[in-house]
Order: C-alpha cells, then sequence, then structure tokens
C-alpha cells in the first residue's frame, strides 16, 4: 500500500484553495475600485480581465499546481518494494588507462 513518509506536509495543501479565493476577491476588490475612480485609462487596466484574457488565471493554476507539487514531494511519497532480497553485491573494477602502465609498482599496476 502507497503512504507518505511525512504526511504533516499535505495540510500545507489547503493553504491552495484559500490563495485561489484571495485572488479571486483580490480581482473583484480592483475591478469595483476601478468602477468608482473616474479615470478611464485606469478602468481599462482594471476591467481588462473582462475581455476574456486567460493569462493571469492560468499563470496561477500553473504556480498553484507548481507550489502542489512541491508540497507532495515534501511529504515523500513511498511505494513500499514487497520482493526484498537480502543478498551482498560483488563488483570488479578494472582501470586500464595510462596512468596505469606507470612502473612503480612490479611488475605494473595493472
Amino acid at each position: 500500500m502507497a503512504g507518505f513518509y511525512h504526511p504533516e506536509w499535505l495540510v500545507l495543501l489547503f493553504v491552495l484553495p484559500v490563495i485561489y479565493a484571495w485572488y479571486l476577491r483580490e480581482t473583484k476588490r480592483k475591478k469595483q475600485e476601478a468602477m468608482v475612480f473616474s479615470h478611464i485609462g485606469f478602468m481599462k487596466t482594471a476591467l481588462a480581465g473582462r475581455t476574456g484574457s486567460v493569462r493571469p488565471r492560468l499563470l496561477l493554476f500553473i504556480t498553484l499546481a507548481s507550489i502542489g507539487c512541491i508540497i507532495l514531494g515534501l511529504a515523500d511519497p513511498h511505494i513500499p518494494l514487497e520482493q526484498t532480497k537480502e543478498g551482498v553485491n560483488v563488483i570488479l573494477v578494472m582501470d586500464i588507462s595510462g596512468s596505469m602502465l606507470a612502473t612503480d609498482y612490479q611488475p605494473n599496476r595493472i
């Protein structure tokens, strides 16, 4: 069965919807303030999201997904292996580079 080594990190996933709700509230507040303020240029920039621009919201979703992936990584998910075998690995390594041709040891280093 899969699990997490540090499940306490998963509590931070509850912060992501809070950040999204805060973003929506601030966007709505900015639009309302633009309506009260009489400068037409300010209204155009504040109401730019109404024209269908999905870029700011897409960047927010990408950022929130990245933060979610980091939080999941910090929780350290694992799938335990059921077949564990005990044993010893033996590895034979031979260095046949040019430095091993030195004759300081008899007959040679190789």
